[in-house]
């Protein structure tokens, strides 16, 4: 009952207990201490609860139900104070006695009425004793009351998940209703991927149904416990009482354990049915025959069974943070073979789950990272660093960059078959620090660097004919280390960057058939997005490269709007300005 930050109990105000996303809680008054900007780190866990400021979030009734049950329980100066001084029965007399039997205060005229019944002083420890216990009974009692009606909001939020399930069912068979025969097995693919997840949900609250279950028959067993001791306590003489400490020695264990019951109880039943179910299954409605095999796809990990953000940086170690259970994760490199990961890298994933590992500073090493290991595959022709690298077709590309003295207009593409590089058009404008992404057949360049100033034209390679070309649309001002997405079809997002007036949080979209630019919501933070901003099952993420902490956040596409992720700040301080990052789908 007492605040993780302050110490302080509490209290209706100032110290008004608020429940964080992640389950803890802590005071108002210190959370208004805490808050920057939107967001609140938890100081037990470490997560982000984003909220306009404490008093938006939800008050802990339970705690707040606790004090004031503690409160009523607690053991008074002296007994007399629980009582009237006079009878209520006879308004003239003064009570003396109480009775056990019938839980009243007793006149001397109500004594005649309770012939054969125990009677006690007023100041007799019995008294005292029983009065704690009984508070401790009807404090079980409340909780497991409390603990019923979780199971009820438990099952409501089962019945709920399934109605979400069938809604998603529902819009997978209406979307391909129209389809021809030939895509009846992906749609049943894709109804199975829903039906897994919805199993899953519904195994998890299975499992917290198990536990509530487990926990009431606990607060029954207590609860017996309790009446017996209480019952022990009321058979027993006032002498027999006095003579021994071994009962008020129980009622403070007793007390302890009740405390424990009640911080398990306040665990229990907090599954948040978003949090548990939210796939979307988006789908492209002009898809070419020989793409059948994309058609629709299941957020937030697309065809990923277990997308996953793998994060390079350090030398010996690989961060990653798993899109499904949402937790981060460090992964020791066991077989680095000559791997020293180089500042500016660039990294593309490939097909097989894999990652390619390009250059960085002085470097033109290329390594695959599998399973835990490193291997050396090539070297490409130049060294590069703050260059782009993607993966298409077979081939990773690798873009402009900087050598150590001078900026690139070359470019190069490495064979996955053969691990051999081999060299492609050059770009018409030297650039490093820019972003890069593949639509369609063709690879897309925004902004950048060229040793003397910021750029916004934008370049496109197309695949086929080994061709750069400037596009007649620009940035909307001269921009570095942005980042760029194809998130829908046609349609290209470029968020953050950094020029000389600072770092950005500004976000817009490119359509690539009109190549006019529309404003989309800008981020919560202002971020260096080079080799850090990727597109996964109809979300953008957005992983480290601001100064504002160790977070990252996504854009739902659908919702329209930009969501904070867990920090690794337990992890790594750092800002990932230096870093490469990529989505990939993790080996099980």
């Amino acid at each position: 009952e007492e605040c993780p930050i302050c110490s302080e109990v509490f209290n209706e105000s100032p110290n008004c207990p608020r429940l964080l996303n992640c389950g803890h809680t802590c005071c108002e008054d210190c959370l208004n201490q805490v808050i920057v900007d939107t967001q609140i780190t938890c100081p037990t866990c470490r997560s982000i609860s984003v909220a306009p400021s404490p008093a938006n979030l939800p008050k802990n009734y339970i705690v707040l139900e606790f004090i004031a049950n503690k409160k009523s329980t607690e053991k008074p100066t002296g007994t007399r104070a629980k009582f009237s001084s006079k009878c209520e029965k006879h308004p003239e007399e003064t009570v003396i006695r109480y009775c056990i039997e019938d839980s009243l205060p007793l006149c001397a005229d109500c004594i005649l009425d309770h012939g054969g019944h125990k009677l006690v002083k007023l100041d007799d420890p019995v008294l005292e004793l029983r009065f704690e216990v009984k508070g401790l009974v009807e404090n079980v009692k409340e909780m497991l009351q409390t603990t019923e009606e979780k199971k009820q909001d438990v099952l409501g939020k089962k019945q709920s998940i399934g109605q979400a399930v069938m809604r998603e069912i529902d819009r997978i068979d209406s979307s391909f209703a129209a389809i021809y025969e030939k895509l009846e097995a992906r749609k049943n693919e894709l109804k199975k991927k829903i039906e897994v997840q919805a199993m899953d949900c519904e195994n998890k609250i299975n499992d917290d149904m198990e536990a509530l279950e487990d926990f009431s028959e606990q607060l029954q067993q207590y609860l017996a416990k309790l009446q017996a001791l209480s019952n022990t306590i009321v058979s027993m003489s006032t002498k027999e009482l006095a003579n021994s400490s071994e009962w008020a020695q129980r009622i403070t264990i007793s007390k302890r354990e009740v405390h424990v019951l009640f911080s398990n109880c306040q665990k229990l039943g907090t599954l948040d049915p978003s949090s548990l179910f939210s796939s979307k299954t988006l789908f492209n409605t002009k898809p070419l025959e020989q793409e059948i095999s994309k058609f629709g796809v299941v957020s937030l990990g697309g065809d990923m069974l277990n997308p996953t953000i793998y994060c390079f940086g350090t030398q010996n170690t690989v961060l990653k943070f798993h899109l499904g259970t949402q937790r981060w994760s460090q992964t020791v490199i066991q077989e680095p073979n000559g791997y020293e990961f180089k500042n500016f890298a660039s990294i593309a994933a490939l097909p097989n789950g894999n990652i390619l590992i390009t250059g960085g500073t002085k470097s033109n090493e290329v390594y695959e990272y599998t399973e835990g290991k490193m291997i050396k595959r090539c070297n490409m022709l130049h060294v590069r660093s703050s260059h782009n690298a993607v993966y298409h077709n077979g081939f990773v590309y690798c873009i402009g960059g900087y050598n150590g003295s001078s900026w690139h207009d070359k470019c190069e593409k490495i064979s996955i078959e053969t691990n051999s590089p081999m060299p492609i058009a050059s770009l018409n404008y030297k650039r490093c620090a820019f972003s890069s992404c593949v639509a369609g057949n063709c690879i897309y360049v925004f902004g950048g660097y060229d040793g003397s100033k910021y750029l916004d034209n934008i370049e496109r390679y197309n695949v086929t004919k080994n061709k750069w070309e400037v596009l007649p649309c620009v940035l909307h001002r001269p921009l570095q280390n942005t980042g760029a997405a194809c998130y829908s079809e046609n349609k290209i997002m470029i968020a953050g960057g950094y020029n000389e007036k600072g770092t950005l949080n500004l976000v817009r979209s490119l359509d690539l058939e009109t190549l006019e630019w529309t404003n989309l919501p800008n981020m919560n933070f202002t971020r260096y997005l080079m080799n850090k901003f990727h597109c996964c099952g109809g979300c953008v993420f957005a992983i480290g490269g601001t100064a504002q902490g160790q977070n990252i956040e996504y854009y739902n596409v659908s919702e329209g709007r930009w969501i904070c992720l867990r920090s690794y700040r337990e992890l790594t301080e750092d800002t990932m300005y230096k870093w490469a990052a990529v989505i990939t789908d993790e080996p099980h």
